[in-house]
Parts: structure tokens; sequence; C-alpha cells
């Protein structure tokens, strides 16, 4: 499993409980320009824009209780700012 999370070319971040990072693979350093070193432990946050942090706060506790244990990613429109950035 390692080696697919470390060749993957999409991005690929997971968070503990508390919502900080705890893994952050070589495409997610492209993606977001830190390296795994500097961000690992981290709120997630810093990775959201300032106007999406609440709501997206909110869409991961919801994902939390709902026992869902997998869901695609980047259909709404925080993707939609991030491609509009590069």
């Amino acid at each position: 499993m390692k080696g697919i999370i470390a060749s993957a070319t999409d991005a690929i971040i997971a968070i503990d409980a508390d919502q900080k990072i705890a893994l952050f693979n070589a495409a997610a350093e492209t993606t977001f320009g830190y390296s795994a070193d500097e961000i690992m432990g981290q709120p997630l946050d810093r990775l959201i824009p300032e106007q999406f942090r609440e709501a997206h706060r909110r869409h991961i506790e919801t994902f939390g209780m709902t026992g869902v244990s997998a869901r695609q990613m980047g259909r709404g429109t925080g993707a939609r700012w991030l491609e509009a950035q590069r």
C-alpha cells in the first residue's frame, strides 16, 4: 500500500481525528507546495482557503459520523478555486 500511495499521481492526504495531517504523498507535495516533513502534524485548515474552512470542517465531521469509509474529493467550489490559483 505504501508504494501505491507514494507513486500515485494524485494528491493523497489523510488526517487524524483532530484533523491534523497524518499522510501527505509526493503528489500532494507538488500540488500544495509543502514537503511532507513541513506539513505533517499541521492542521488540515492550512491547505484550505480561509473562506472554505468552516464548511470543510463540518463536511469532515459529518463524513466521520456516517460510517462511510471512502468518498471522492474535489468536486466542489474549493477544488475549482484551487485550480484557478494555478
